[in-house]
């Protein structure tokens, strides 16, 4: 097989071969704006040369394109010479072949209406056995039927015989019951009857000891009372003699007083009356004037 010699591509490839000789000799200080500028320039001359590239191959490939055109058009050319040599001779044992496939289809028809037949009549039989089997289950199944409905007869009498029998012992176990509840009812109402008066007959023992007990209480409450009445009287007897005694003496220290004194002892001699009164006394004032312009005074029993 003859191989195309890719030609265009070779002025391209001495320019990228020496682009990559120069690029694996080259380094660059990245962090320099220097060397980050020229690291920008190299790489824009390789992507540069990356469009030759494809300018080369578009070109190259459209001449390929054409080329397998021609190969395609001269490969149908060929064959089309070869397939109406072929349907010479294939045309006479197509025919052949089909009278052949006529007769085996002919053969398979016969047979497939055959089995059909066969088929059907077997499904017949097949129908008439499962049709005479479900007349005996119908038959059957009536029978199943009559038994169960007679067996629920019985039942239903068995069950309502028993219910009955049930109904006749509960009524009676009722009644042993009421019985017993009202024999129990009537003791407890007896023994209630006998702890109510015993309860009574304490509480009115007890009721007559806290009667007894509280007279006798208030009977030596009374009596401290009166004693304590009797005290509090000779005490209050005594203060009220000795606030007398000690006003009387006092009133009596001011039986004569001049006038200007008096005036400026009144409140003290009023405040000494009203001590005698709240202490039982009952005093008068009276008083004269001197030619001496001085206001005598007095105080006497009433």
């Amino acid at each position: 097989m003859t191989t195309m010699e890719l030609t265009q591509y070779d002025p391209i490839k001495a320019q990228i071969h020496e682009l990559l000789t120069l690029n694996a000799k080259l380094a660059f200080d990245y962090r320099d704006p220097k060397g980050n500028k020229e690291a920008r320039s190299h790489i824009r001359v390789l992507r540069l040369k990356k469009g030759d590239v494809e300018r080369v191959r578009v070109v190259a490939k459209a001449d390929a394109l054409e080329y397998g055109r021609k190969v395609d058009s001269v490969a149908k050319e060929l064959t089309t010479a070869l397939d109406d040599a072929i349907s010479v001779h294939q045309a006479p044992l197509d025919e052949i072949e089909a009278v052949e496939q006529a007769k085996r289809d002919e053969v398979a028809r016969v047979e497939a209406e055959k089995k059909a037949a066969e088929e059907k009549a077997e499904q017949d039989r097949q129908a008439a056995i499962l049709k005479a089997i479900q007349h005996e289950a119908e038959l059957a199944k009536a029978e199943l039927e009559a038994e169960r409905a007679k067996a629920r007869e019985e039942q239903i009498r068995r069950d309502a015989a028993d219910k009955a029998r049930q109904e006749a012992e509960s009524k009676a176990q009722a009644e042993r019951d009421a019985a017993r509840a009202r024999e129990e009812a009537q003791s407890k109402a007896l023994l209630a009857a006998e702890q109510a008066k015993l309860t009574a007959e304490r509480e009115a023992v007890a009721a007559k000891e806290r009667a007894i007990e509280e007279t006798k209480q208030a009977a030596e409450q009374a009596k401290a009372d009166q004693e304590a009445a009797v005290i509090k009287a000779w005490q209050d007897a005594a203060r009220q003699a000795k606030e007398k005694t000690d006003a009387e003496a006092e009133i009596f220290s001011l039986a004569v007083l001049p006038y200007a004194e008096y005036v400026s002892k009144e409140e003290a001699v009023r405040a000494v009356l009203e001590r005698l009164g709240a202490a039982g006394g009952e005093y008068v004032v009276e008083g004269h004037c001197q030619l001496s312009f001085t206001h005598t005074w007095r105080i006497l029993p009433s």
